[in-house]
């Protein structure tokens, strides 16, 4: 669930982030937990040739550019135009599996028995 908030203090985050340090390297993640779709945040690295040695020196560079789960980027603009020319599209979601249910009931069974002891 995407909160309007949320998304206000990432920018301002980001915006002062990229102040300090003009070449950070943005990097998108989630957090599974419960969630339908692990994964649905990414970070595109603009490496210049296909090696470690080549994802390293663009994260060093600040090569890099995150992409929400509605596909929206973040990042050095530069960065930002490169990835909205090449019209990625966004995350696809992932339907529940019977290992997410299993997560879920997991979690769920975990916070009753923290709330009942």
């Amino acid at each position: 669930m995407r909160r309007p908030e949320a998304d206000a203090d990432f920018a301002a985050f980001a915006t002062r982030a990229a102040a300090l340090h003009p070449n950070i390297a943005t990097i998108g993640s989630s957090d599974y937990h419960t969630s339908l779709s692990p994964g649905i945040c990414r970070t595109l690295v603009l490496a210049r040739e296909r090696s470690a040695e080549g994802v390293i020196a663009a994260v060093r560079d600040g090569r890099t550019v995150a992409m929400d789960m509605d596909g929206h980027l973040y990042g050095n603009p530069d960065a930002v135009r490169l990835v909205q020319e090449a019209r990625l599209p966004p995350p696809a979601r992932r339907p529940f599996t019977p290992g997410s249910r299993a997560s879920i009931a997991a979690a769920v069974v975990g916070l009753l028995l923290l709330v009942l002891r």
